[in-house]
C-alpha cells in the first residue's frame, strides 16, 4: 500500500482547493490527486461534458476534474453512486488500478460509495470528518430544503453564513480568521446547481456501516475534537467496525480539519502511510 497514489475527495460545498495546505506535505510522501466532484469547482455536469473524454483544464497529477461517467446525467435523480462512477472513470483515465482513497465530509460519503461499487480499486482508506450512517429524516428534509433554496435563490449571502458556525470550531474562527475567509470564498464560488445536486445526493445515500465492516484494507479515521456535524463518536464507530483502522483526533478542530489543522492532518496521514 505504501506505493499507492492517494486520492482525496473534497467536502461539501467546497472544491479541491480545500486540500491545498495538505497537498504539498503529502506529495513528498506519495502522488496526490485531488479532483473536483461533479458540479463543483471546475467539474461540469455530465450533460456539458463527454463521458469518454477529460473535461477542459483537467490535470493528471496534483489536481484533476472528475470525468462524468455514462449513466449519470444531470437529469437523473442525484446519487452518490453516479459520483462514485465518476471517480472510477477518473482512475481509468489516469491508468490507476488501485489507490488509497480518502475524503472529508461528503468526500467521505463518496469514498464509501466508491468502496461499495469498486472495492478492488481501493487499497486503503482515509475517512476525515465523516460518518457511515445515513441521514435521519430531519437531516434529509433539511438537505432537500437547502437544495430547493439554492435553486430558487442562488447561494449568495446566506449559504456561507448558515454553514460556517457548524463547519469550523470556535477556536478556529477566533484564532484563524483567514481560514474562515477562505471557506467563505470557496462556498460562494460554487454554482447553485452543484450545491443542490450534492445536497440531494447526500440525502439519498444509504448506510455504509456494512461496507466498512467488509473493507479488508488499512484505514485511517480522522476527526476534529469539536466536530459537531460528524462528531468523534461517529468516528469511533467507524474505526471500531473497520477491520484494520487507526483513529486520530485533532484537538480544537471542527468539521474541516484539513483547513483548520493542515499540519496535523498531513502528519497523521504521512505517519500512517508507511505502517499501513
Amino acid at each position: 500500500m505504501a506505493d499507492l497514489p492517494l486520492v482525496l475527495l473534497h467536502a461539501y460545498p467546497l472544491d479541491a482547493r480545500m486540500w491545498n495546505a495538505v497537498r504539498g506535505p503529502l506529495s513528498a510522501r506519495t502522488r496526490v490527486i485531488t479532483p473536483d466532484q461533479r458540479g463543483m469547482g471546475r467539474s461540469p455536469f455530465p450533460d456539458s461534458a463527454s463521458p469518454n473524454s477529460a473535461p477542459p483544464n483537467s490535470a493528471t497529477s496534483d489536481s484533476a476534474t472528475s470525468d462524468s461517467a455514462s449513466g449519470g446525467r444531470a437529469d437523473r435523480e442525484p446519487s452518490l453512486d453516479d459520483a462514485a462512477r465518476d471517480v472510477v472513470a477518473l482512475l481509468d483515465r489516469l491508468e490507476l488500478d488501485r489507490v488509497v482513497l480518502g475524503g472529508c465530509s461528503m468526500g467521505g460519503y463518496l469514498t464509501m460509495a466508491v468502496l461499495r461499487a469498486a472495492p478492488e480499486r481501493v487499497g486503503g482508506l482515509v475517512l476525515i470528518d465523516t460518518k457511515a450512517e445515513a441521514d435521519t429524516d430531519e437531516a434529509r428534509a433539511n438537505r432537500l430544503s437547502v437544495a430547493d433554496r439554492a435553486e430558487s435563490e442562488g447561494i449568495s449571502d446566506w449559504l456561507a453564513d448558515a454553514m460556517l458556525p457548524n463547519l469550523l470550531s470556535d477556536p478556529t474562527r477566533e484564532r484563524q480568521p483567514e481560514v474562515e475567509a477562505l471557506v467563505r470564498e470557496l462556498i460562494e464560488s460554487q454554482q447553485p446547481s452543484g450545491v443542490a445536486w450534492a445536497q440531494r445526493a447526500m440525502a439519498a445515500r444509504s448506510d455504509s456501516t456494512e461496507t466498512l465492516r467488509g473493507a479488508d484494507v488499512p484505514a485511517l479515521v480522522i476527526v476534529g475534537e469539536r466536530d459537531g456535524l460528524t462528531p468523534p463518536e461517529a468516528a469511533r464507530s467507524m474505526a471500531e467496525v473497520l477491520p484494520s483502522a487507526r483513529l486520530e483526533t485533532i484537538p480544537d478542530a471542527g468539521h474541516l480539519t484539513p483547513l483548520e489543522a493542515p499540519d496535523a492532518v498531513a502528519g497523521a496521514i504521512t505517519d500512517w502511510y508507511p505502517a499501513a
